[in-house]
């Protein structure tokens, strides 16, 4: 995520984890750790 230079925890509920992962990763730009 541009201009993020860090998050240390947050917390989300979705009803499809494969979807929401796809999301954040594909949308938002978020780079998946574990």
């Amino acid at each position: 995520m541009p201009g993020v230079r860090g998050i240390d925890h947050i917390g989300i509920t979705v009803p499809d984890l494969d979807q929401g992962v796809a999301f954040f990763r594909d949308v938002i730009g978020c780079q998946e750790a574990f």
